[in-house]
């Protein structure tokens, strides 16, 4: 029990914690009172303002009085303990009035509402690893934990003393939400080699990495172009490379591998990410130094990679595995990536 505040619609009534969302609105009230004070309350937020009903609760704290908003308490759980009779106040009841959110992650929309009461911040971040792991829509292992939360910081973890309504009382908490990039930036950690199976392998700067794929994540979202020939276009942000590829698209034939199990954007961000480092893969010597000479005169520049780079690399222009080109035009207005029988 924390310390007791009053509320001004309920003499007999003592609220020691309280959780609201950014609107204000109620998600969590822990009071005390005597049985039949709290039961009135309670069912006071269910009664029109016209017959003696509350639309919110006034609670009186140190710092002043508190609006605690109930605009839908038919949403609203309700759990009551009874108090030891031998105490200084008689027969008292600890009533918790809640919002599901705040007790059940809510897998569909991956997020959840966590609530800190009587447990260490150790504790309670252990807590939250294991929520997170729960509402990803991928498998996640447990030493990716720091560099994902790490990483991720307030895009990932909320915390609710830093929003528009802090909590009252003796709870704190925090609001933990996995957007649509999350899935994406776990894809692009993994294939470039952020996210791995060993800890030992584990790159020291793991954190930096993990937020800038996420950012990586939400430009790289897939979106068909208006041409005739869709492809599934890129849009890669600034300064990630030794040049800009301008508008990034894939050929039906790139698309098409999907089909055969392979993960087709995780592909096209791995090889984009090579060559934009000047890896321009297995050319030849030759190609090499133009692509090299093209970096400063502004030609053309042609990379090629094999789709299973498990095959051999070693020899210049090999013929041995299926190749993928990446070409980005002159100008640097797009880069296309294709199958050479497309070209």
């Amino acid at each position: 029990m924390g310390n007791l505040m009053s509320v001004r619609e309920s003499a007999d009534v003592f609220v020691d914690a309280c959780l609201r969302n950014d609107a204000g609105e109620l998600l969590f009230l822990s009071v005390y009172g005597r049985d039949t004070a709290v039961l009135s309350l309670f069912a006071a937020f269910s009664l029109p303002q016209s017959g003696g009903g509350y639309r919110s609760l006034h609670v009186k704290t140190d710092e002043g009085e508190v609006e605690v908003l109930v605009s839908q308490p038919d949403r609203l759980e309700k759990m009551t303990a009874r108090l030891p009779k031998d105490n200084l106040f008689g027969n008292l009841t600890h009533s918790w009035l809640y919002d599901p959110d705040a007790v059940r992650p809510d897998r569909v929309n991956r997020r959840s509402l966590l609530l800190q009461y009587n447990e260490s911040d150790e504790q309670f971040a252990a807590r939250i690893w294991s929520n997170v792991k729960q509402l990803s829509p991928v498998p996640l292992m447990d030493h990716w934990r720091t560099a994902l939360m790490d990483g991720l910081g307030d895009e990932l973890v909320r915390w609710l003393d830093q929003s528009a309504a802090p909590p009252i009382g003796c709870v704190g908490g925090c609001r933990v939400e996995l957007d649509e990039r999350f899935e994406r930036m776990v894809s692009i950690a993994v294939a470039s080699s952020t996210l791995t199976l060993e800890p030992a392998d584990m790159p020291s700067d793991a954190a930096a990495r993990i937020a800038q794929a996420f950012e990586f994540a939400l430009s790289a979202t897939p979106e068909l172009e208006a041409e005739p020939d869709a492809q599934s276009v890129i849009v890669l942000p600034a300064g990630q490379g030794l040049f800009s590829p301008g508008l990034v698209g894939c050929t039906p034939g790139i698309q098409a591998l999907a089909e055969r199990g392979v993960n087709v954007q995780a592909l096209i961000i791995k090889l984009l990410r090579r060559h934009l480092a000047g890896d321009w893969g297995i050319v030849s010597a030759a190609d090499a130094r133009e692509n090299r000479a093209a970096l400063v005169q502004g030609f053309r520049l042609m990379s090629v990679y094999l789709i299973d780079e498990s095959l051999s690399e070693d020899a210049e222009g090999s013929d041995e595995g299926e190749k993928v080109w990446v070409i980005t035009e002159a100008d640097r207005s797009s880069t296309t990536v294709l199958l050479p029988s497309e070209y």
